[in-house]
């Protein structure tokens, strides 16, 4: 076998680190620092596509933990998957492991003796100098990995007259040919399906999420991708599309969940359907929903839609009651909230460095304007990055903001 093989293991989409709340796009670590350091360092990059096949623990995967040349294992969000196969390549093989994690997951005490190398992730993306500065630092690691003789593993390190098991060079051929059709199926499968969303073709891109979910049937990030695809598809109508689409969300446990995506998605399925059929329970679930999404992640969506949600309950209520004050005081005050961490966010960071950046701008606008304060410099600056239907849906939620502003 002439070329080297890096096999790499992590998660895929959009995970939620539960010790933090923060939520991280892992497909952007690979495509932005993993897949072109491993390329610059002269392997050929196969991804763990996590499929379980027929309920049994992947065999591929497996065999791919023990033939590659290189395992790259990133660990963020301390994904159980990641950590199980980290620790199955240790056994393995003694050296050529190298480990990855985003600065702000807690390694735990068996790994915090182990080199880790961290890197810093926003969130949605990382930013062009974090990825140029890794890129460059892990094919380093990636190369004095392949020349050293020393074990990384803590396994062959400990027992130093452990012997690895091995496989003639047919198999281990057969093997990568294998691993590469899958990755490469598993890979067009969700390309093409975020490739459809990104386009408004939700109809394809639920068929395919249908499909991934055939494959890997217990995965939140896919069962989420699916939720929106399905109502934003709006077939055969908008509300019938948005009950099936609260029906998938279901597996989730989305009342109970700790995952701010899922109760961000139902927040905003409630509330659509609240439009569409006025009926104050939907508002009342949409406002859980996203109080709950809120109160986890602190983020600027959930919290721009708690303070509208609240603001929509405040005027079904009884002018000048308890029930229509105590709604507009928890808009305010979350909107004041939210208002503070855009601004800060805005003076930190800029649109090369986030993919949410214009979003930041429209919700820095609207809850200036709602708030009374200066708002026309990020509106114009949204304006200037918005695509026809992003500014129209800008429009739209500032005309409902400003019914609600302050005397």
């Amino acid at each position: 076998m002439s070329e080297k093989i890096c096999f790499v293991v992590m998660g895929f989409g959009k995970k939620t680190d539960f010790a933090t709340g923060r939520v991280l796009n892992l497909d952007a670590t690979y495509e932005h620092i993993i897949k072109p350091a491993v390329e610059q360092a002269g392997y050929r990059c196969i991804r763990a596509d996590d499929i379980n096949h027929s309920g049994m623990i992947d065999l591929h995967m497996y065999r791919m933990l023990l033939i590659a040349d290189l395992v790259i294992a990133d660990i963020s969000t301390t994904n159980a998957n990641a950590l199980y196969e980290l620790g199955i390549r240790h056994a393995l093989k003694n050296k050529t492991t190298v480990i990855l994690s985003e600065d702000k997951t807690p390694l735990h005490f068996d790994l915090n003796h182990i080199a880790t190398i961290q890197y810093e992730h926003s969130g949605d993306d990382i930013t062009t100098t974090e990825s140029q500065r890794m890129i460059t630092r892990l094919t380093h690691v990636i190369r004095d990995a392949t020349v050293r003789q020393d074990p990384d593993s803590p396994v062959y390190t400990l027992l130093p007259k452990l012997r690895m098991p091995v496989l003639d060079s047919e198999e281990i051929e057969a093997i990568i040919e294998e691993a590469q059709t899958i990755d490469n199926t598993w890979s067009t499968l969700l390309g093409d399906a975020e490739r459809y969303i990104r386009n408004s073709e939700f109809g394809k891109a639920k068929v395919n999420f249908e499909e991934a979910l055939k494959l890997n049937p217990n995965d939140s990030y896919l069962t989420q991708r699916l939720t929106l695809a399905t109502y934003k598809d709006e077939q055969p109508n908008k509300v019938g599309a948005l009950m099936e689409a609260m029906q998938i969300l279901t597996k989730l446990d989305f009342k109970n969940s700790n995952d701010p995506e899922t109760t961000g998605l139902a927040g905003a399925i409630n509330k659509r359907l609240w439009n569409e059929t006025m009926s104050i329970h939907f508002l009342e679930e949409a406002i859980v929903a996203y109080k709950r999404g809120f109160i986890l992640k602190r983020d600027y969506y959930n919290g721009e839609n708690l303070t509208l949600c609240n603001l929509l309950m405040s005027e079904q209520q009884v002018k000048g009651s308890n029930i229509e004050t105590y709604h507009l005081v928890e808009a305010y005050k979350v909107a004041k909230d939210v208002l503070q961490t855009v601004k800060r966010m805005l003076e930190i960071t800029s649109s090369s460095q986030r993919s949410d950046y214009k979003w930041i701008l429209a919700t820095t606008a609207k809850l200036s304007f709602f708030l009374k304060e200066d708002h026309l410099a990020y509106e114009k600056s949204f304006e200037e990055l918005a695509d026809e239907w992003e500014l129209s849906s800008y429009l739209e939620s500032k005309d409902v903001f400003s019914k609600f502003l302050e005397n």
